[in-house]
């Protein structure tokens, strides 16, 4: 952590309200390690078989196991503290966050599943929702204290990384799955 970590935890400990609580509590909660977020991945998965097929969905499940391990292991690795104020319990090291990390890979997948499917104004809306949607849970991480800024900043960009990996060795190798 560094000094633009502490001020901005400072900063949020100190800005905290309860209606905010609530509504963080709330959008943390679908990527938590629980079973919303099975449920959540499981109805998401049936519908990618349905809508894009097999390949599709074994890209998707895979995308999620695999930052599961990643993350894992690179909490592991670095053994990071979290901050000391959280309003929320969380297992385990800080770094890298596993909600930014996990709502990146599962919000870049499911855009990259489905924008070949849809066009003009719901891709666009698609798009903006991921955004929207893995901002709030990253942002939700740092609210409730248990991550710093960094963590959920790095979490989100090795997001992408996988994500970009994956898509490239999804189109590389889709036909042989």
């Amino acid at each position: 952590m560094n000094k633009l970590d502490i001020f901005i935890q400072n900063y949020l400990v100190s800005s905290r309200t309860p209606e905010l609580n609530n509504f963080f509590y709330f959008v943390t909660s679908f990527f938590d390690v629980s079973f919303l977020f099975f449920l959540l991945t499981m109805l998401v998965i049936y519908f990618v078989h349905q809508i894009r097929g097999r390949n599709y969905s074994i890209f998707f499940l895979s995308n999620i196991f695999i930052t599961m391990g990643l993350v894992y292991v690179l909490k592991e690795v670095f053994d990071t503290s979290r901050p000391v104020d959280a309003l929320t319990y969380a297992f385990g090291a800080s770094f890298p966050s596993y909600h930014a990390t996990m709502s990146t890979v599962f919000f870049i997948s499911l855009y990259f599943t489905f924008k070949d499917k849809i066009g003009g104004f719901y891709k666009k809306a698609l798009y903006f929702f991921s955004f929207i949607i893995v901002f709030l849970v990253a942002f939700s991480r740092i609210y409730l204290g248990v991550h710093w800024l960094s963590d959920v900043v790095l979490g989100v960009v090795l997001g992408v990384i996988i994500s970009c990996l994956s898509v490239r060795l999804f189109k590389k190798y889709r036909y042989i799955l």
